[in-house]
């Protein structure tokens, strides 16, 4: 899991890194926008579908490590994985637009593990997944946070190919108006 990372089309996997760490590196310039991005203009369908990029990767690894697929499902790797991507898409995405704000804060592994915990312990009912026999194992919490860096880098990416996209569209609708004035000029 940890050689995954998520691709911007037509892109390099060190120009996608350059991209997500532009982002990080330069938060409070995108942070208003990455916000209304993720929090306004996508619907609930389209942030699901970004976390389910995510989730179809890591499953995909999974599928390899393990060679019986009706056992995935009952792996306690994959019910944490479940709970987590229920609730980064809950509040119509609040907690991972928390876990991207407050990454700033805290250093990688603190923030990663802190926010783990807070996203696993948010309810009394869900404290019970720390506490009782399904306590997170070093390695499913190590694969939680990869979880997590990965939906953030899949909303980087997403977002910065929208803004691309959105750039591409106008010049060439620019570049299409220079060509009729050219037109009725001649």
């Amino acid at each position: 899991m940890h050689q995954l990372c998520i691709r911007y089309p037509d892109k390099t996997d060190d120009e996608t890194r350059r991209i997500c760490n532009e982002i990080t590196e330069n938060w409070n310039k995108y942070r208003t926008s990455l916000g209304e991005f993720w929090l306004t203009r996508l619907d609930t369908r389209k942030r699901q579908a970004i976390i389910r990029i995510v989730w179809n990767n890591v499953h995909k690894i999974m599928k390899q490590l393990w060679t019986v697929e009706e056992f995935i499902e009952h792996l306690s790797l994959t019910k944490h994985l479940t709970k987590l991507e229920q609730r980064l898409l809950a509040n119509n995405g609040q907690y991972l637009w928390d876990i991207c704000q407050k990454r700033q804060k805290y250093s990688k592994e603190k923030s990663f593990s802190f926010f783990c915990f807070y996203l696993f312990s948010y309810s009394s009912s869900e404290l019970s997944l720390i506490t009782n026999t399904n306590r997170l194992s070093s390695i499913e919490l190590a694969c939680c946070n990869r979880f997590i860096e990965l939906c953030k880098q899949a909303l980087f990416i997403v977002y910065r190919y929208s803004i691309d996209e959105n750039i591409k569209r106008k010049q060439q609708q620019q570049q299409q108006t220079e060509n009729s004035i050219i037109t009725v000029i001649s």
